[in-house]
């Protein structure tokens, strides 16, 4: 967790408060997903804080290598140029579930 502690004068900073909130909504896979990333994306990832379900979805879906960590910088930064409509599209579309073809 060197990211997290890296630069940081004092604990109650923003980018400390906002490191502890996403490894207390993710766990064990957040931290793994953090440590894998590059400084800018785990900024944009870590600034979703109001969106916890969408920090849960985009961590769910490296667990599940739906996504790789190099993509979650680009999903971020994508999301945070989108204007009202187009993050409730967003979401509408992240939470839905595609049905897996039965063979």
């Amino acid at each position: 967790m060197e990211w997290l502690t890296r630069n940081v004068e004092a604990p109650d900073s923003e980018r400390y408060q906002r490191g502890l909130v996403y490894l207390r909504r993710t766990g064990a896979e957040g931290k793994q997903l953090l440590s894998r990333l590059r400084p800018d994306a785990r900024s944009a990832l870590l600034r979703l804080r109001e969106k916890a379900g969408l920090q849960r979805q985009l961590t769910k879906a490296w667990v599940r290598g739906d996504i790789d960590a190099s993509d979650i910088g680009k999903v971020t930064r994508r999301y945070d140029g989108l204007d009202a409509e187009g993050r409730a599209a967003f979401v509408t579309l992240s939470s839905t579930r595609v049905p897996t073809p039965s063979l």
